[in-house]
């Protein structure tokens, strides 16, 4: 069994946080509410009243565990259970903290700024090294994982770094051909239909999709019908 008061890494705490179409193709930063374990300021992680200390369990000195012996049709047996005593901590704290009752640990909220790349994708999940929940006994934080949520945009969907969208036309333009405006990631552009363009037909708008993550120079494309 490991040694109950080494240092041991903290858990990882899972959120989400919702944006728009245009923040997930162009990038932003989010503040979000987050509640947390933390390292009790007081004690600083401790468990113990200021000024005083744990003291090493007497049964299992330490370990948080002690060894039980016994009868068996076939003999003695040893067996180890978790430490009675010190209920398997290793240490008895006689005086504990005020403010985290021994535990070392706190629940507090906090705001953390989140910086969401271009392009990423619905359901991706950021991770943020260190900030999730405090570890136990002095160890680090885990991490915190914000999985992103993206709102439906009304005009444009999404295949991959590609942007699809439908632009309606009348009769008379499909037939004889006719500049028409389309609507784009980076607003209306001018565009010259040409003539007998049939229903369904699919154009395409070079570079102007969603950029690709961590390389926001290269573009997809917008097809549109």
């Amino acid at each position: 069994r490991a040694n109950p008061n080494a240092p041991q890494r903290g858990e990882s705490l899972r959120t989400s946080v919702t944006i728009s179409f245009e923040e997930a193709a162009f990038g932003c930063e989010k503040e979000i509410s987050i509640e947390r374990v933390e390292q009790c300021d007081t004690c600083r992680g401790t468990g113990c009243e200021k000024g005083t200390t744990a003291e090493v369990c007497p049964d299992c000195r330490g370990t948080g565990m002690v060894q039980q012996r016994r009868q068996t049709p076939l003999g003695f047996m040893s067996t180890s259970a978790p430490c009675g005593r010190c209920g398997g901590k290793g240490r008895i704290i006689h005086q504990p903290c005020p403010d985290c009752h021994g535990q070392g640990r706190v629940r507090k909220r906090r705001a953390i700024k989140v910086n969401i790349p271009a392009g990423i994708d619905d359901g991706q999940t950021i991770s943020l090294r260190g900030q999730g929940h405090a570890g136990k006994n002095g160890g680090p934080n885990g991490d915190l994982l914000v999985e992103i949520l993206i709102r439906r945009h009304p005009i444009f969907s999404r295949q991959g770094t590609d942007v699809l969208c439908e632009v309606p036309i009348s009769f008379t333009q499909a037939a004889l051909g006719a500049k028409i405006q389309v609507p784009t990631l980076d607003g209306k552009v001018d565009f010259d239909l040409p003539e007998g363009t049939q229903t369904g037909r699919e154009f395409i708008l070079r570079e102007k999709g969603i950029p690709e993550v961590g390389n926001s120079r290269r573009r997809g494309n917008e097809r549109f019908t």
